[in-house]
């Protein structure tokens, strides 16, 4: 078997430079590791900026590498759906390379920011920041995994003008318990993580995703204090503190932070056994003191317009959202953890009507009513389908292209024509697909295709869809 067949990634069928704009130049280079580099590149269609990591297929040959951790690095990652989880669009491969095309952040990591010399953040700033973080992480465990190298050079803002926050970087991660049978957990043995924040547990080898709460746990200690709790020039020395758990709270920086504070570190920064999970900590009353509830703007009418639409319309709507940056949908993404309570992400219908009314002060029967209509009792929505419903699509820039991007996207094999069958296997491909028979979709063909032709072009494609643009 070829080398370059092992990663067992679904690749995209289309030349990455058929899509992206490629500059391997200095300008554009965002970063180098063992495997490749990092570059910025442009959508050649809609103008959205991405990452792409370029891997050189040679080089993991010489290197030897281990393709398990790097396919297990990206399959991980194509199944995250949250805000504060970097995205994986997509992967190409040629002859010479694999491609992911991974979202765009221009801020810097929370390291940079921390050894900045502007480095000064209020406490209630801090816990913006932690707050994101953990329902990163909370997401990450209510869904098996463990990050294993949670750590400031890890934690990227989405941009430089806000406190939003992504957990990067699952080059370690790992399934803390079986896919196939959730009641089953995993030991992980295998040692992982940066010296400073890893946990005792890891250096004994035998743990679960606690670790990723005490890794937190030293980043909310040195958010304050301005370095590591367990921080030595000699790494023995460091091994040595992190095993005994000897930290202490002696500088001045912690005479003024709440002693709130302290309890929630010290119960993060203690035994495996005693230690905190990701639900503890949200719960913890430092979390919760003195927030205030933020109200948040909508149109109540064009959220009407999402579902009053055929429903092929709102399928691709999902499709544009699946394919937008976040920089889009901060604000909503904030939003969805606050209504995301249990951190699983996902979310009932009734939890988004009681989100819609308490967070947008919005009392509609009407709209109660089609939302009922349109989700059943027992269905959970993802953020995906969170943000396809309620973000209002003025908010895209290009919508226009955005569309003729997700008719792209549909039609695979470049034919000018889409069918139900093309429809199935891009939303599946896209992680969207319902559980749905081929008539499902053949139907919702039917219901734009008044013509009788059995598939549609860019032009009805575009026609349905322009009922959103205005």
């Amino acid at each position: 078997m070829k080398r370059a067949n092992i990663l067992n990634l679904k690749i995209s069928s289309q030349r990455i430079d058929k899509v992206y704009n490629i500059r391997n130049n200095p300008e554009h280079t965002l970063g180098k590791g063992s495997f490749g580099i990092v570059i910025k590149a442009e959508d050649k269609l809609t103008g959205q900026i991405r990452a792409i990591k370029i891997i050189k297929k040679a080089q993991l040959e010489q290197i030897d590498a281990d393709l398990t951790l790097l396919s297990n690095e990206f399959n991980i990652m194509i199944q995250m759906d949250h805000p504060n989880i970097i995205r994986l669009y997509e992967v190409f491969e040629d002859q010479r390379y694999f491609y992911f095309v991974m979202e765009y952040m221009n801020g810097r990591s929370l390291y940079d920011y921390l050894v900045s010399g502007n480095y000064e953040l209020t406490e209630l700033s801090i816990r913006e920041i932690f707050y994101q973080l953990m329902k990163g992480l909370q997401y990450l465990h209510k869904n098996g995994i463990a990050h294993r190298d949670i750590k400031p050079e890890n934690i990227m803002f989405v941009n430089n003008k806000s406190n939003h926050i992504k957990i990067i970087d699952f080059g370690v991660s790992k399934y803390f318990f079986s896919p196939e049978d959730p009641k089953k957990e995993i030991t992980l043995r295998t040692q992982a993580g940066s010296l400073y924040y890893i946990s005792p547990e890891i250096i004994e080898g035998a743990y679960d995703c606690r670790c990723d709460i005490w890794s937190a746990g030293v980043i909310l200690y040195s958010l304050f204090a301005g370095s590591p709790p367990f921080y030595d020039d000699d790494p023995h020395v460091v091994v040595k503190k992190v095993k005994n758990i000897e930290y202490a709270f002696k500088e001045d920086v912690w005479s003024n932070v709440s002693p709130q504070v302290i309890d929630l570190i010290k119960h993060m920064l203690t035994k495996r056994d005693i230690r905190y999970s990701a639900d503890n900590v949200l719960e913890h009353e430092w979390m919760k003191m003195n927030l205030e509830s933020k109200k948040y703007v909508i149109d109540v009418n064009r959220l009407k317009k999402f579902f009053l639409k055929k429903s092929l319309s709102r399928y691709i709507l999902e499709m544009i959202t699946a394919s937008g940056s976040e920089t889009d949908n901060s604000v909503l993404g904030e939003l969805f953890v606050q209504i995301d309570e249990d951190g699983d992400g996902l979310i009932s219908r009734e939890d988004l009507i009681e989100g819609i009314k308490s967070h947008f002060s919005i009392v509609d029967q009407e709209l109660i009513d089609l939302i009922k209509t349109t989700y059943q009792s027992e269905q959970r929505l993802n953020y995906n389908n969170f943000l396809t419903c309620v973000n209002s699509v003025k908010n895209y820039s290009n919508l226009e292209k955005r569309i003729e991007k997700a008719f792209h996207l549909i039609d695979r094999k470049q034919t000018g024509k889409i069918t139900g069958a093309d429809l199935r296997a891009a939303f599946k491909k896209m992680k969207l697909e319902e559980k749905k028979d081929e008539k499902f979709w053949d139907d919702l063909i039917k219901e734009i295709d008044t013509t009788g032709k059995g598939y549609l072009d860019l032009e009805d494609f575009t026609n349905m869809m322009k009922f959103y643009i205005n």
